[in-house]
Parts: C-alpha cells; structure tokens; sequence
C-alpha cells in the first residue's frame, strides 16, 4: 500500500453489491484495488442482499456517519406461508400447521394492501430481528443468536414513507410434507428451492397437490434509517397470521444517492463473486466467497464522486471564505446558525473545497465538528 501515491486522494463511490458477500467484503476489495487504508462504508447490506453500498475512501469516511442516517428505498420480495429463525432466505424454514395454511388460503391483495397501510406504514415502532447488528452488553446480537442464546431488543421509532405491493403471487413449493416443513430439516440448511426455483404458480396444470401454497409480495419499500426489512417481512406474516420472510433485497436509494439516476451508470463499481477455499490455521478445510472487481482503480477513481461534490449531496451547505476557512481549520466557532450538519465549503486558486461539517451550537453559533485538511482534496 505505500507508496501507491494514492493514499491522498478522497471520494465517494457508489457500488452495486453482488449477492453472496459482505458489505465487509465489499470494502476490503476496494481497500485492495486503490491500494489505501482509509476505506469505510456508510450502512451494511446483508449478504443476501443486493444493491448501492456508499463507500467511502481517505478523508471521505468522515461523511459517512452523515449518510448512514439517509432515509433508503428497498426493493424486495416478501414470502407469506413461511417463517425463517432469521426472517429471511439464509436461516432455518420454521415448521407450519394447518392453521397458517388456512390463513395462507384465504389471503387476497386487498388484505395485504388493507394491514400494511393500516398497520405498518407512516411512523410505527418496529423491533429489530435477532440476528440484526445491533449491539446487546457490547455483544452484536446476531453472535448471541448464532449461540442460540435468547436475544431481546427494544422496540425503536421508524418511519415508512411508502411500501407499495407490486406484484401478488400465489405459488405452490413442491418437496414439502403435509406440516410444511423440509424434508431434510436435519441438515439445518434452508430449502433454496422454496425461494422460486421449482415452484408453480398455484393454478397451473401439474401443481403438486401435496406442496405447500405460499404467497410472494414484490413490494418497494422507502424507509428511515434504522430499519430492518427482514423485520417488516416477519411483522407483515404475523399480523396477517401466515409467517412471512425475506426472499430477495435490492437497496436502490440512500438519500440523493440512486441507481436509476442516469448520470450513473458510468461511476458505479460492479463485482462478481468467486468462492475460494483454503485450509486454516486448524487443519480445516475453509470455502467462502470473495468479489473481484469489474473495474481498475483508474476507473474507480475518475468515477468516485469529490469530497465537494459529496458534501453537496449528502448535507445543506454554505458558503465561507479564506478567512472563515482558517477559524474553522483551528476549531473555532462561526457566528452562524445551522439547523444540523452543514458543509462548509470555501474557494482558492484552484477552486472549491471542503474547509469542515458544522454542526449547531446554541442559538447563533455552529462549530467545526470535522474539519478537512485542503492538500488531500484533489
């Protein structure tokens, strides 16, 4: 890494996360490819999980506590008639009986439709699923529930702006007993054939008599910051009495940030996954996955957005000159009132820069709450 030349530049990029890695994984690959330390990115997506992960490089980590806090829109797809012990396609399926095959048989769109406008949109409190990241006595609490060890957490205020049904299907899973459960629970892995693959449409001719009947929501979800889809899945099948589970997720938006956007095709950093398998410091054999980068560190670079450039999408702004600058390079406060946290952003010779993030301070004041030094913002 030393001597990359590289270790002074600062930036956003905007990756479209493959399915099968870490968000972790994700930041190592782009740590690799631009040969820097300083590599962070702003709100994990579960490995399952597809779409736009901000990561940022050099001083640019120091935005991304600022865009973790983006309100976010989801696509997903939600199945009724089952339930997972992690509310989503990698756990464990939950065995189901006569009852949640009923409730699965007299569902209809309109009732779907009905309880989430009703139940699970606008501001609602929502208690996060066991195996989230969210820390239990310093412990993540997805540890504790690999453990099998009984995880409880609080219920927390969000907001769903929207969360709109867009398509309504009902299929049949062959391979299922009449409980609902796999026939091979001993393996403890979950059916991956449950999630589509196989499965028919409940009407068409040949559909297994004796499988299981499930309903498959696409919806798109726009959400604050803080909440869990897998937990909007799960609270969906419990209220409608069926169970439910994530199937698929893809993040499209956080904040100003959206893949639709047609500017953005020619910035955004793409993978693919390949499984590599080594043997461990214990003599056991270890296979897991990695990403390989589509793109050189060129091409990440020209396509990374500038610190200014960042700023401007992620917070208000203001504008300061040289003189303001330097107060705020010394830590002291502008007589200035900012309503949260603000970019200042001051001008030179060579052009714009970020000078620091203002945060409130009492009335008429703000004060510098991360400052930004000019030589890395090339």
């Amino acid at each position: 890494m030393k001597g990359s030349g590289q270790e002074n530049r600062s930036g956003i990029v905007l990756v479209d996360k493959p399915q099968g890695v870490t968000s972790h994984d994700l930041v190592a690959a782009v740590r690799s490819r631009l040969g820097m330390r300083r590599v962070g990115h702003a709100g994990t997506l579960d490995p399952m999980a597809t779409g736009l992960l901000i990561i940022g490089f050099g001083q640019a980590t120091r935005l991304l506590k600022v865009v973790v806090g983006h309100d976010k829109t989801y696509l997903a797809t939600i199945r009724l008639g089952q339930a997972t012990t992690t509310d989503d396609a990698e756990g464990r399926m939950l065995p189901s009986g006569p009852d949640v095959r009923q409730a699965v048989k007299g569902l209809d769109r309109a009732a779907v439709e009905r309880t989430i406008t009703d139940s699970l949109t606008g501001d609602i409190n929502q208690v996060p699923d066991s195996f989230s990241a969210i820390k239990v006595n310093g412990r993540r609490a997805y540890d504790l529930a690999r453990q099998g060890k009984e995880v409880e957490l609080a219920a927390r205020p969000i907001h769903i702006a929207r969360f709109e049904v867009l398509d309504y299907r009902t299929l049949v899973l062959p391979g299922k007993d009449m409980g609902g459960v796999d026939q091979q629970p001993e393996t403890g892995e979950f059916d991956r054939s449950s999630s589509c693959e196989g499965a028919l449409p409940a009407e068409a001719p040949g559909s297994p008599s004796g499988g299981l009947e499930v309903v498959d929501l696409d919806v798109v979800v726009t959400c604050s910051s803080g909440t869990y889809i897998r937990a909007l899945a799960r609270d969906l099948g419990d209220l409608l009495g069926t169970g439910g589970h994530l199937t698929s997720l893809r993040r499209t938006r956080v904040g100003r940030f959206d893949l639709e956007a047609p500017d953005l095709e020619d910035r955004l950093v793409t993978g693919q996954v390949s499984t590599r398998t080594y043997t461990d410091r214990q003599g056991q054999t270890v296979s897991r996955n990695r990403v390989d980068l589509d793109q050189s560190s060129e091409e990440i670079l020209r396509g990374s957005i500038s610190l200014v450039d960042a700023a401007r999408l992620i917070m208000p702004t203001i504008e300061v000159d040289g003189e303001e600058a330097a107060m705020l390079a010394n830590g002291r406060f502008l007589k200035v009132g900012v309503e949260g946290a603000t970019a200042a952003i001051a001008r030179d010779e060579t052009g714009p820069y970020l000078a620091a993030v203002l945060v409130p301070h009492g009335g008429q004041l703000s004060k510098p709450d991360v400052v930004f030094r000019r030589d890395s913002q090339r």
